[in-house]
């Protein structure tokens, strides 16, 4: 008899974008503004696999939470479900009419990754409406630049002619406003908290559980780098790359005063990626 192949579970995410309702300083200008996180989220277990926190439009952020996502699950999903499209790319991406325009639906297709739009108000939103109230609830809300998502939820300290609120917050807090570094270190402090919680989905198990049970597919990471990580054109100059106030140098670009092609991630600024503007790999 013929040999009998393993069949592999199919593994969907979810991908949302969530404006957080706290103030982090934005490290390309140096003042405080509302990230925006875009993640990935297992739709078997509810774990958030990859995240990324994006300060401007972006999409290349979509692509590094992929990445992350895909990464940390070891394995490729084989669908991506989107709540309503449009409404996702017209909320957080305003100046772009088409998300083929950024070349971001070829990067499902060359992953075999199949896209799903659904229509808004669908019983399937729940599953991150869920996520939406947790991360409000029990982060946002207990950040010290905590600004509330609407006029109606605004903290007491930010609303007119409350000036006791104002010096009470102004003296525990201090003028302290977190860095994308300590907002990240936050956010995954709170993330293992919500991942050792029982699974919706399984409450024999936590969320932690059931997302590691999964079958792994041994992800080679050095593949995904090349269409994940977010890239700008920099400069060679004397003291090697310059980016977001550092200095980044490698004896293998010692002579050189060209122009290159940078990729990197803001959960790990200790090291970039550097390449020629035709997609040679130099150096890290």
């Amino acid at each position: 008899m013929p040999e009998k192949k393993q069949l592999i579970p199919a593994r969907r995410f979810y991908i949302y974008g969530h404006k957080l309702s706290c103030l982090v300083i934005n490290p390309f200008t140096g003042r405080p503004s509302r990230a925006i996180l875009v993640g990935f989220l297992d739709w078997k277990s509810g774990y958030l696999c990859g995240y990324e926190i994006m300060l401007e439009e972006n999409t290349q952020c979509i692509a590094s939470a992929l990445r992350m996502a895909i990464i940390n699950l070891d394995m490729i999903p084989d669908i991506v479900y989107q709540d309503n499209g449009k409404a996702f790319r017209a909320k957080y991406f305003k100046s772009l009419t088409d998300f083929s325009e950024a070349g971001f639906n070829g990067i499902y297709t060359n992953l075999g990754i199949k896209p799903v739009y659904a229509r808004p108000y669908n019983a399937r939103a729940k599953v991150i409406e869920r996520f939406f109230k947790e991360i409000q609830e029990e982060f946002e809300k207990l950040m010290p630049t905590y600004t509330g998502s609407n006029i109606e939820n605004k903290p007491a300290h930010l609303k007119r002619n409350e000036k006791f609120h104002k010096e009470l917050h102004d003296k525990i807090s201090q003028g302290y406003v977190p860095t994308i570094e300590e907002t990240i270190r936050l956010i995954n402090c709170w993330l293992d908290y919500r991942h050792s919680q029982p699974c919706p989905n399984d409450r024999s198990r936590t969320i932690k559980e059931v997302f590691e049970s999964r079958i792994k597919q041994n992800i080679d990471v050095n593949r995904l780098d090349e269409l994940m990580m977010a890239h700008e054109v920099k400069t060679i100059h004397r003291n090697g790359i310059r980016f977001l106030n550092a200095d980044y140098y490698n004896d293998a670009l010692y002579g050189l005063r060209d122009r290159v092609m940078i990729r990197y991630s803001l959960f790990d600024l200790t090291k970039i990626k550097v390449y020629t503007i035709r997609g040679d790999f130099i150096c890290t």
